[in-house]
């Protein structure tokens, strides 16, 4: 054969090896790769739910809007951070809690109760990097909520839970650490393949190890440079970025509570604002927390604000907080806000909800309770108010007595609003978003969350999809970000559907079982 020939002959062998490979590829992709479908994922869900399991694991999930940082953070990583800063840990029979480590110069007014109690009673505290297994499990056990820690009533399971915080505080209230521990939120919400998280807490009357009143700008600014470290880190090891944002919390019974030191004129205050009993509402946390969300340079950090906090009786304050929020809006503008309303299945409670939304709600945490007043979830639902669900957390405070009961298919699916929407009897997905409220505490993540309600409520495809939008199409940041962060997933979930391969997994769902 001449050398021409022999060429063509190599040439026409290579291409038909070539194009027998590229359909055995094909073949093999078509026989293990299928879309996810309505139809789809209902067979996974009856059939094998460990398939559903994984999928949720791995799907684009959009993002979270109600975390609260000093319950965000999971046991492990907690005991980490104990190690590494040298804190000491409480132990006696009824109180367990991380002891910051003391200073000699702090000044004993501005010790934390566990410090105090070290000094008192110096044969209960250890160190943390010296706790045995017992004594290790003991911390674990104080630090989540679990079927064990409930109680035989909703108001002492809340109990219950606050003691969880006081366990924490000397950790998770330190600003110093704070930096770091939104890193390690960010980690988790990448893990679970978030793109956006809105984390919950207090940026005001910090104090650093030294007990030392932290500014609010300067903590910020930390705040700014942990997320901006985070991302590149995640941009290094070829990891999507996890826009992440801060709502300020208030306590709804207490908004008037002193703020915290800043040198921002509207809002400007020294330390003793904090140290002193100060009811001054030029200097409350209310005022400082609306400035933050609306003309502050790190507005574009902190979105908005969250009114935490049961209120008991009665949601308002004295003086009146419908007023105070009148005031605020004029001087400084709107902001977005977020309210904790209907957590809870007392009587007479549903109309929190009701109270929250006049207030300018933009979203509702929780508002479980809000089946028992059809009038304001017509309200709800013309006005299209976003609702904070977090199964996992209702269950283990008791707010509803089994996950089967909750009623997160009524408001994600609710008929009775059709009306109000669109044509009679036809009904219609609401902006419903789902969240775990304190992943660390409660030992869960945003894929179990997704898992339950998929598997518990028969959940269809689109169902799934629509929740994981909603958590970007509700988000508190601005509407560039908004379209963004939608238009982005909707890339990343049509790339998901079209190539994900079904495989059973070795693990299912975390149930949050009371019995």
């Amino acid at each position: 054969m001449n050398s021409f020939l022999e060429s063509r002959y190599l040439k026409l062998s290579t291409f038909f090896l070539l194009g027998s490979f590229a359909a055995f590829l094909l073949a093999t992709n078509t026989l293990f790769s299928q879309s996810i479908t309505n139809e789809s994922f209902d067979q996974w869900r009856k059939n094998d739910p460990t398939i559903i399991s994984k999928l949720l694991n791995e799907m684009p999930k959009g993002g979270e809007l109600h975390s609260h940082l000093s319950g965000a953070i999971h046991f492990d990583d907690l005991y980490k951070i104990a190690l590494k800063y040298d804190y000491q840990v409480y132990i006696d029979k009824d109180t367990i809690g991380f002891v910051l480590p003391l200073d000699r110069s702090i000044k004993e007014e501005r010790r934390t109760k566990f410090q105090q109690r070290c000094k008192e009673n110096a044969e209960n505290c250890f160190e943390a990097k010296n706790l045995n297994d017992e004594q290790r499990d003991k911390l674990k056990s104080a630090l989540i909520i679990d079927k064990n820690d409930l109680q035989s009533t909703e108001r002492h399971s809340y109990k219950s839970f606050n003691t969880v915080f006081d366990a924490l505080d000397d950790l998770t209230d330190n600003a110093d650490l704070i930096p770091e521990l939104i890193q390690l939120a960010m980690i988790d919400a990448s893990t679970h393949n978030l793109s956006y998280i809105e984390l919950k807490m207090s940026p005001y009357g910090r104090s650093n190890f030294k007990r030392e009143n932290v500014k609010i700008e300067t903590l910020l600014e930390n705040i700014s440079s942990a997320i901006e470290e985070q991302n590149k880190a995640f941009e290094q090891s070829n990891r999507k970025k996890v826009i992440t944002k801060i709502i300020a919390q208030i306590n709804r019974t207490d908004p008037l509570r002193p703020g915290g030191a800043t040198d921002f004129e509207p809002i400007k205050c020294t330390q003793d604002c904090y140290l002193k009993k100060n009811k001054n509402y030029l200097h409350s946390r209310l005022r400082q927390a609306y400035y933050l969300a609306s003309l502050s340079p790190y507005n574009d950090l902190l979105v908005g604000i969250d009114f935490v906090g049961l209120p008991e009786n009665e949601i308002s304050t004295k003086p009146n907080l419908n007023y105070l929020l009148g005031s605020l809006r004029a001087e400084f503008g709107n902001v977005n806000i977020t309210m904790h309303a209907g957590e809870s299945n007392r009587p007479g409670w549903y109309d929190h909800v009701a109270e929250a939304v006049n207030m300018g709600a933009l979203r509702i945490g929780h508002g479980v309770n809000l089946v028992q007043d059809m009038e304001t979830w017509d309200l709800i639902c013309r006005r299209g108010t976003p609702i904070e669900i977090n199964l996992t957390s209702n269950v283990l405070l008791g707010v509803v007595n089994k996950l089967e009961n909750h009623p997160f298919p009524l408001l994600f699916n609710k008929s009775s609003c059709a009306i109000s929407k669109t044509e009679k009897g036809k009904p219609t997905n609401d902006p419903v978003t789902l969240n775990t409220d304190n992943a660390g505490i409660f030992q869960t993540n945003m894929s179990n969350e997704f898992c339950l309600a998929a598997l518990y409520f028969d959940l269809s495809w689109e169902d799934i999809k629509q929740l994981a939008r909603n958590s970007l199409k509700y988000s508190f940041a601005t509407p560039t970000t908004r379209r963004n962060l939608v238009e982005n997933w909707d890339k990343e979930i049509s790339i998901f559907e079209q190539t994900w391969q079904p495989m059973t997994d070795n693990t299912n769902c975390k149930y949050p079982s009371l019995n």
